[in-house]
């Protein structure tokens, strides 16, 4: 795995002034995507700005670079502006992606939604199985149709993954149970408008 200064600058590095106001992408540079419900490309834009991306979705799709792999103990840390007018669906993260290109791809995911409620998920091709379903947790700021900004972090321990919103506790549960050990991206449900200001992983000593 390459080092934290390295993944930053890889992923938010801050572009010229016209690349920023260039056509938009459906990935970000370096990148791949996957949209899960069969709809073109176009389905999902992403502007790179200043302060990192600008994206909006019309199908539900994962993102992720393939050198972000990780098997020991680490952190993934998300910060996510709504924008007003997005639907009030999903995003988030995914760790242990494996087969992501194939018929079958597997990941574990973490998601918020702006209705203050969590979610944590693992994928197998088609199935969804709700680790734990939509949850609601005070510490998800709740919006009527204002900007919002919010932080996701998931540490993966040796025995444990701990789930944190806006820097507290949401969930913990024993790293038995689900396989963490792969790629890592990011998971935007349809019908978001959000700027994505920091995705960035690094290893617990």
């Amino acid at each position: 795995m390459r080092s934290t200064a390295m993944l930053i600058l890889t992923i938010l590095a801050v572009p010229s002034v016209s690349s920023a106001q260039g056509a938009p992408r459906t990935s970000p540079p370096g990148w791949k995507s996957r949209l899960l419900n069969g709809g073109p490309d176009t389905t999902a834009q992403i502007w790179v700005t200043p302060g990192g991306w600008h994206v909006t979705t019309t199908d539900n799709g994962l993102w992720w670079d393939t050198t972000m792999v990780e098997k020991k103990a680490f952190s993934v840390s998300l910060e996510a502006t709504l924008l007003p007018g997005a639907a009030r669906n999903g995003f988030g993260m995914f760790v242990g992606g494996r087969d992501l290109e194939k018929q079958r791809p597997a990941y574990l995911t973490f998601q918020i939604r702006p209705d203050g409620r969590f979610l944590v998920g693992l994928h197998e091709g088609r199935e969804e199985h709700g680790l734990v379903p939509w949850m609601y947790h005070p510490a998800i700021t709740t919006t009527a149709g204002e900007v919002v900004t919010y932080r996701l972090r998931l540490e993966v321990h040796p025995l444990r993954l701990d789930y944190f919103v806006n820097d507290v506790k949401v969930h913990s549960m024993s790293r038995a149970t689900v396989r963490a050990e792969g790629v890592m991206g990011l998971k935007l449900d349809a019908g978001l408008d959000l700027e994505v200001s920091e995705f960035k992983v690094v290893p617990i000593r």
